[in-house]
């Protein structure tokens, strides 16, 4: 995984995403016990973080990847007018933005082949970005947590 960003700057992203590869990243983890873009949980309590276009970017990508396995070309303009931004590569192109803040958060990363991939799944958020929510939210979160089943490892019986 990469440790930079590839682009300078949301212009830099929004100019290459016109000539995107766009592709799962598998995750075996995340790809069992993560969340859907498109679920309660990313609706919730990944939105305050991500941003309510990266969120609808990312689900946008995951649905199509669902029709695509195996990838597709990006058509910018028209995915950037489906999320009601604008396809422009200005200084500050809100398209742009969008894909440079799902690279920051880790849930898509720019391949030394070009290649856009994009996870499937978002993963539980960490402490520290729970402690980041509305108070009101991260109770709501420490109680959806609390609520959900926890995988216990296989009992080992002895012979």
């Amino acid at each position: 995984m990469p440790d930079t960003i590839p682009w300078a700057s949301a212009r830099d992203a929004a100019i290459s995403a016109h000539q995107l590869l766009v592709v799962a990243w598998p995750d075996p983890i995340l790809d069992s016990a993560g969340h859907d873009p498109r679920a309660t949980y990313a609706r919730r309590f990944w939105l305050p973080t991500l941003g309510p276009s990266t969120l609808l970017l990312m689900a946008l990508l995951v649905e199509r990847l669902e029709r695509e396995p195996s990838g597709f070309r990006l058509d910018a303009t028209t995915t950037a007018q489906a999320l009601g931004l604008s396809a422009s590569d200005s200084r500050h192109a809100p398209f742009g933005r969008s894909l440079l803040r799902m690279v920051r958060f880790r849930q898509a990363e720019l391949r030394d082949d070009g290649a856009f991939a994009v996870r499937r799944r978002l993963p539980a958020l960490t402490h520290r970005q729970v402690s980041k929510l509305p108070e009101g939210l991260a109770a709501a979160h420490d109680a959806f947590v609390a609520a959900r089943p926890r995988a216990t490892a296989p009992v080992q019986r002895s012979a």
